[in-house]
This record gives C-alpha cells, sequence and structure tokens, in this order.
C-alpha cells in the first residue's frame, strides 16, 4: 500500500525541477571533490562529496522561500530512494561476485572481524531503549549502518519505516563523524604499540569509503614506511566486509536485533512497560468480568 502511494506521488513530469536541482547539487559536490584535513600531526579526516550533498539539500529544505525543495517533494524522494536502493543492492550484488575470490583466499581473521557488525545490537540496542527510543533503535544498532544496510532495511520495512529512519539517522551521523571517529581509534591503536599494524589496517576496513579513507590516511602518516601494506590490507577488508555485511545483516544481525527488542522492549523501555501494565490490567478486568 505504501509503495503505491509512493508511485502515484511520484510524478517526474512534475517534479522534474525538483530532481534538476538535486542533480546540479550532486554536480556541484563531485566538482568539490574530496578535502583533507589534518587534525593534528598524526590525525586526518576526509571530508567527502556525501557530505556536502546532505549539508546543501538540508539547508534549501529548511529554507522556507525556496520552493524547489520542500515537503511536498517528499514522496517523489520517497520514490527515488526505493528505485536507487535497488540499484545500489544490485550493485553491491556485483562487487561481491567480483570478491569471491579474495573472499576464499582471505585468512579467517579477516573474514570473522566483518562479523563483529552483527553483534553490536547486542551492546548498543538496550542502550538505545534505555534512552526511550521505540523501533527505530533497531535501524540505529543492527550493524555499522552503511549503504548496504540501507538497502537491507528499505527492503525489508520499506522507506516509511520507524527502522529505515533510525538506519538513515545513523547513516548521516556516521558520515558526519565516523572519519573523526575511526582517525582517532587508528591513531589510538597505533599509538599503544600492542596492536599488529596489519590487524589495525584490516579493522579500518569497515565497509565504509569514507571511514577506511580516514583510518588509512591517519595510519599512512604514522607509518609511511608502511603505506603500500596499509592500504593493500584496508582496501582488501573494506571490499570483503562490504561483500560480507549484506549477508550478516540479513541472516544475522537484523533478526538478532528482532529478538533482542521483543525481548527487552517491555522491561527496558518505559513506553514498553506501560504497555506491559496496561495489558496486565486489561487481563485482570477481563478475568474479573
Amino acid at each position: 500500500m505504501e509503495q503505491n502511494k509512493s508511485i502515484e506521488a511520484f510524478t517526474p513530469w512534475k517534479d522534474w525541477k525538483f530532481h534538476g536541482v538535486i542533480i546540479l547539487v550532486c554536480i556541484l559536490c563531485e566538482l568539490i571533490g574530496a578535502i583533507p584535513i589534518d587534525i593534528t600531526e598524526n590525525i586526518r579526516v576526509t571530508l567527502l562529496p556525501l557530505l556536502y550533498a546532505m549539508v546543501i539539500t538540508t539547508a534549501l529544505y529548511l529554507f522556507k522561500k525556496f520552493p524547489l525543495v520542500d515537503k511536498k517533494h517528499e514522496g517523489s524522494a520517497s520514490f527515488m530512494m526505493n528505485v536507487t536502493c535497488l540499484i545500489l543492492m544490485a550493485k553491491l550484488g556485483i562487487n561481491t561476485g567480483n570478491a569471491i575470490d579474495s573472499i576464499a583466499e582471505a585468512s579467517l581473521p579477516v573474514i570473522f572481524s566483518n562479523f563483529g557488525d552483527a553483534l553490536t545490537c547486542l551492546i548498543a540496542l538496550p542502550l538505545g531503549l534505555l534512552l526511550g527510543m521505540d523501533r527505530e533503535v533497531i535501524g540505529l544498532t543492527f550493524g555499522c549502518s552503511r549503504e548496504g544496510g540501507i538497502a537491507v532495511c528499505e527492503g525489508r520495512y520499506g522507506s516509511k519505516g520507524s527502522e529505515f529512519r533510525g538506519v538513515m539517522g545513523m547513516y548521516i551521523v556516521g558520515t558526519v563523524f565516523g572519519t573523526i571517529v575511526i582517525g582517532l581509534l587508528t591513531s589510538i591503536c597505533s599509538s599503544m604499540g600492542i596492536f599488529n599494524l596489519s590487524s589495525i589496517a584490516i579493522a579500518a576496513g569497515c565497509g565504509s569509503a569514507s571511514m577506511s579513507s580516514a583510518g588509512i590516511g591517519t595510519l599512512a602518516l604514522m607509518h609511511p614506511e608502511s603505506e603500500d601494506m596499509i592500504s593493500a590490507m584496508a582496501t582488501a577488508s573494506n571490499l570483503i566486509s562490504t561483500a560480507i555485511a549484506i549477508y550478516a545483516a540479513i541472516f544475522i544481525a537484523l533478526p538478532l536485533a528482532e529478538w533482542e527488542f521483543k525481548l527487552l522492549y517491555p522491561i527496558l523501555s518505559k513506553s514498553g512497560r506501560e504497555e506491559r501494565k496496561k495489558a496486565k490490567a486489561a487481563a485482570k478486568s477481563g478475568e474479573k468480568n
């Protein structure tokens, strides 16, 4: 039903100006390109066109006097999100096929390091419930919320679902702050001297191009003599992460997050406790009657 409404709302002959503005914003952001920023001597953060596009389009949406990007275009934007997610899934499927040999040749530590994303909900989801979140906490916590996670969430819950809002919220936060966090973590881990450099490079390849670039850049600045090895290990890990993350999300992360939500929502969430009390009260009144 939701998809039918989205299709009805999508009128390209009517919203061509809106789509034209979005295309122009994308072209402008690509022309600006990536901007590396050295925070400290050993930490580098890279601002990518994706971030500029989000900032510009958000500003246009909030600027009420600009009628070409406003609330009435949400139907068209939602429909295009569905279309682009399908294209993205096809692209990721092709990348997975190309990476089959790399996955087969990779050692088990490289492969299993990518299943850590599927278990993030074990810690993050209870914290989200304690903070008062509802079903959006599933999308927020089932993984690192990059492109593959968005596509999986959209396909399972739809672009109007609370879970999809959660994964998109985390995607935006990851785009803005993820590179900074990865840059800091790789710098700290490398400075501690207890981790092998190749293991840090593998960890930097987390399935996000922007975050991996930040990790590679930071490690390369700290260990210029091993720049080629760092880049090769992180790039291979990033490729494998992108391929594995989709299947880990479908078969492990989302089912685990759903199960954990059903188990903990009545216990940790304030609204869940209230619903449980109401259900008990209704059951008692039913017994008396």
